[in-house]
């Protein structure tokens, strides 16, 4: 995941997947469509990724790997953030932490 060139999820659409982890409830539908937009290929990989995902945290009381571990791990992998020249390194934390909270949403 690390060495695609722009994610599995554009990161044309970081900013927007930003916005949609800001949020103490995400819209999910927004969030389905956004997903829905990404190339067949990239839809497909994402999709088996998280149901691997899935399966994993259903087993968290065992491996400790809940849905809010996993987007630690992944997130930055699976959504590639622009270049971010000039930004805050505060401002990429809280973006970062937008998408953690984002891919946590799509695990579950």
């Amino acid at each position: 995941l690390r060495e695609l060139p722009d994610g599995l999820i554009k990161s044309s659409d970081y900013e927007t997947y930003c916005l949609l982890g800001s949020m103490p409830n995400p819209n999910i539908k927004a969030l389905s469509e956004l997903i829905n937009q990404l190339p067949t290929t990239n839809k497909l990989i994402l999709y088996k990724l998280v149901f691997l995902l899935h399966k994993i945290t259903s087993k968290s009381s065992v491996n400790k790997m809940t849905a809010a571990n996993l987007a630690v791990c992944l997130a930055t992998n699976v959504v590639k953030e622009p270049p971010l020249e000039g930004i805050s390194i505060q401002t990429v934390l809280e973006k970062t932490g937008y998408i953690q909270s984002v891919f946590q949403v799509i695990i579950t």
